[in-house]
């Protein structure tokens, strides 16, 4: 199922407040909790408590079992349902249910959950489903638990906390369906087809949301910062500073010259007083504050720390807070820096009331740790400001708030989140640009607004979020973004090169409910040239919506076999895609029309792309990938045909002969002649690959002829023998299999090698050559590789080995996608699909879900996909 991709990890915390049987974190996060899949290292006696749940289950039968589904006691439930008991071996543990009383009447299922005992275990019918996906699918614990969630759409358990699954779950219709548990396995069995082969219909209890697509369209930028003017008169300064001694004074309001609201106006550059860690400014008086700009020649007042301190401390004390006119350069915050070390670079508030950046500038600021230039736990509201070359750690290199971020006419260039993740310290967080982290008790409106802002050039070396990142910790609503108007160019990450929304890792939290992403809407927006490492899509919501408006996409990629959006579900509404990487998204997307689908970018709504052109002894047809409209274009007396299109698709190039003396063909598909391209006796020309340079290279057989008679060659469609393309390199060796790459400089072809010299040998590589004849030599890690097919992006090569089909990086780098068994492998025009053939039938699989069995199209052999 695609939506599995969108799974993140669950929190650790009670089972009851969440999906599934028992909730860990994933060993690769940041701190707390475990996952059932990962048990303790060490025997030690456990407790294992939790409730029997179908409406409380009381008196049921319960019994524990092992790892290794050995049993090791056994229990009953008490008249709430609830159960605890001690092991002496470590979990996870399978926990199975019988019998019990339902509301004065026997019940006659049985359930199931697997938990762990440092969690609180709710044995339901969906904890049971996910039992059986792990049974069914030979899935792990998260990818079970993933599935179902993602397919129903909640991240709770509606039986452990039905007040979580309001829109998504009717309980009271599911309970009197189960009938006391009289239906329980019937339901079971209808969920699973449900959620794995996206048949049948829709399981009882499940609701479906209704849509109203293109709804939430015209939703509208944050007034309060599109709106936000600074009215600060003359009288209204209380002080006038341009020193950093000046300064540091003036925060205390010796003079107690303000009332709420303190402002102050610094008139001159201060690029001294910045010595060491303890030289940042602190705020003191408990008030509002104001900080100005207020040079005689118009300009912004430099303050440059010289990478020796951070700038500016505001602890809980202080109110809201200002900033306007400035330039903030070369704040430093360690490690062991005084008042939250790590955190803010140039600026740290703490404040409940929103911190104000306006009509300023930061420029090189360094946190060690999380906010390389403004670290904030109130709301930020960012207008008319610029942030540059600003570099943190592992949370956002420019601007952290843990209670939402409103931007607009601003801009972000060249900020980093700096740190890799190892193998100890999994995935770096992210969020080069800017980032909310959301956490419990935290006030403000929690959400980004992003509106007439360019992002361009920011990365994040180690995580997610290119440009915005959000993390929601343990609370009951995650946060939305909202972008507008706005631009993203060459943005990179490891993945969401753009914008992630997310549930979190971790566990100190864990008395609070799990939470699902918010949702990601855009509207009026460019996205281009953004890159994605690492199998990252390029805008991510995990557990929550994505809705692009009125917006285009343009030359962004991501690492096959990830799409370019990720989420749940979706809406696409009047979006242009131009040369994007495929497929365009994961996840129930809904077209809500006058969507462009251009260049490469293949068009999600419209079907598989392309014909297939393939023969079925000898007569040679077309069909669309979908297994209709085939049509047959012209018959042969050979046995291997070859058919292969030209790069228009106007017209097929073929074999047709004896089998030791056949020739190439063209094929006209508008006037349906035939051409003979090659006439040369004791010769057989097989396997034709046709070039965008209007180039046809083939295998040239002669088995007179010299010691090797297995060369490539090429020709062109008006005809004639060609030439020998890769000269006295190839003496010994026989080549097969060539295939041009999708700009025609390169052929990828099999070779068998020093064949000459040892008949019997059996070592084949993949090779390339260039269009010119130059630079022959082995692909790495292609080793007994054979029939190679170039990707049309030329990053990746599909090719046979051991009789089955897979993929790879064209490098020989990153994991190999192993298919299915067959042969002559070809690529769809998008990249998505490859076509092969087996036993005399053509299949094609999607490289994106390689565990998903191959269609199949029709019976023939040696297909071959249009450009």
């Amino acid at each position: 199922m695609s939506r599995s991709t969108t799974a993140s990890m669950l929190l650790a915390g009670t089972c009851i407040g969440a999906l599934a049987g028992c909730i860990g974190s994933s060993s690769s996060g940041s701190s707390g909790g475990s996952v059932a899949s990962d048990p303790p290292a060490e025997s030690q006696t456990v407790t294992l408590s939790g409730q029997v749940v179908n409406g409380p289950l009381a008196n049921a039968e319960i019994e524990i079992f092992g790892p290794d589904l050995n049993l090791l006691t056994a229990a009953t439930a008490d008249a709430h349902g609830a159960f605890s008991v001690e092991v002496d071996e470590p979990g996870p543990y399978t926990v199975e249910t019988s019998g019990g009383i339902l509301n004065g009447t026997a019940y006659a299922g049985r359930l199931r959950a697997r938990c762990n005992g440092d969690v609180t275990c709710a044995v339901t019918p969906v904890s049971t489903a996910i039992v059986q996906l792990m049974e069914q699918q030979g899935a792990g614990f998260e990818d079970a638990r993933a599935l179902l969630r993602n397919r129903i759409g909640i991240a709770f358990d509606p039986f452990a906390s039905p007040e979580d699954a309001e829109g998504r779950f009717d309980l009271l219709a599911l309970r009197g369906h189960l009938d006391v548990g009289r239906n329980l396995e019937s339901w079971l069995k209808a969920l699973l087809i449900w959620i794995t082969e996206d048949v049948g219909e829709l399981p009882a209890g499940i609701l479906v949301p209704e849509s109203d697509p293109g709804a939430d369209s015209d939703f509208e930028p944050d007034l309060a910062c599109t709106g936000f003017e600074l009215d600060i008169r003359e009288d209204d300064i209380h002080y006038e500073v341009e020193t950093h001694e000046q300064m540091v004074g003036a925060l205390t309001d010796p003079s107690e010259l303000a009332g709420d609201r303190l402002v102050i106006a610094i008139t001159d550059d201060i690029t001294a007083g910045f010595n060491e860690s303890t030289d940042q400014w602190e705020v003191e008086s408990g008030k509002d504050l104001v900080l100005i700009g207020r040079k005689a020649d118009g300009s912004r007042p430099v303050i440059d720390a010289e990478g020796n301190s951070r700038i500016l401390y505001a602890p809980p004390r202080g109110e809201g807070m200002i900033l306007s006119g400035l330039e903030l350069r070369n704040g430093r915050v360690m490690n062991r820096a005084p008042n939250f070390p790590g955190r803010g670079g140039a600026i740290h508030v703490r404040q409940e009331e929103r911190l104000i950046l306006h009509d300023t500038i930061f420029a090189n600021n360094r946190a060690s740790q999380r906010g390389g230039a403004v670290y904030a736990t109130s709301p930020v509201l960012i207008a008319h400001a610029e942030f540059r070359d600003n570099r943190a750690a592992s949370w956002s290199g420019a601007v952290l708030a843990e209670s939402g971020i409103s931007v607009c006419h601003s801009r972000f260039e060249g900020n980093e989140q700096s740190s890799i993740p190892t193998a100890t310290s999994g995935i770096s967080a992210g969020g080069s640009a800017i980032a909310t982290r959301r956490v419990p008790n935290r006030q403000g409106p929690h959400d980004i607004d992003v509106h007439d802002t360019v992002f361009l050039g920011n990365h994040a070396a180690g995580g997610r979020g290119g440009a915005i990142y959000v993390d929601a910790l343990a609370v009951s609503r995650a946060s939305t973004v909202r972008v507008s108007e706005s631009v993203f160019e060459d943005n990179t990450s490891l993945g969401g090169a753009v914008a992630v929304s997310t549930n979190a890792r971790i566990g100190q939290f864990s008395g609070e409910d799990l939470i699902a992403g918010g949702d990601i809407l855009i509207r009026d927006s460019l996205f281009s040239g953004n890159r994605s490492e690492q199998a990252g899509a390029m805008l991510f919501a995990d557990e929550a919506d994505i809705r692009v408006f009125d917006s285009e996409f343009t030359d962004n990629q991501t690492d096959f076999p990830q799409s370019l959006l990720v989420a749940v579900a979706g809406e696409l509404c009047t979006t242009t895609f131009t040369d994007n990487s495929n497929p365009v998204y994961d996840g129930d997307f809904i077209d809500c029309g006058g969507n462009l689908f251009l260049g490469s970018s293949s068009d999600p709504f419209g079907g598989i792309p392309g014909r297939i052109v393939f023969h079925n002894g000898g007569d040679i047809r077309t069909i669309r990938p979908d297994g209709s409209d085939p049509r047959l274009l012209v018959s042969t007396s050979s046995f291997s045909p070859a058919p292969a299109w030209s790069p228009d698709g106007s017209q097929i190039v073929f074999v047709d002969g004896a089998i030791f003396n056949s020739d190439l063909w063209r094929y006209s598909i508008e006037d349906q002649q035939t051409v003979r391209l090659t006439n040369v006796d004791t010769v057989a020309a097989t396997e034709p690959s046709w070039s965008v340079h209007d180039e046809i290279a083939y295998v040239r057989r002669a088995e007179g002829q010299g010691s090797n008679p297995f060369l490539i060659y090429v020709t062109s469609p008006d005809g004639g023998q060609g030439s020998h393309l890769t000269g006295t390199q190839s003496a010994h060796d026989m080549e097969r299999y060539p295939h041009w790459s999708a700009d025609g400089e390169e052929l990828a072809f099999s070779v068998r090698e020093d064949w000459s010299l040892d008949p019997n040998s059996t070592r084949v590589r993949l090779y390339t050559v260039e269009r010119a004849g130059g630079n022959r030599g082995r692909i790495p890690g292609f080793t007994d590789a054979n029939e190679p097919a170039w990707s049309p992006d030329g990053e990746r090569l599909a090719y046979v080995l051991d009789g089955m089909v897979r993929i790879r990086n064209r490098d020989g780098s990153g994991d190999v996608i192993t298919l299915a068994e067959g042969k002559s492998p070809t690529w769809s025009p998008d990249g998505v699909w490859v076509a092969f053939y087996r036993d005399g039938s053509i299949y094609r699989a999607s490289g994106q879900q390689p565990d998903e069995p191959p269609e199949f199209i029709t019976e023939g052999e040696q297909p071959h996909w249009s450009h």
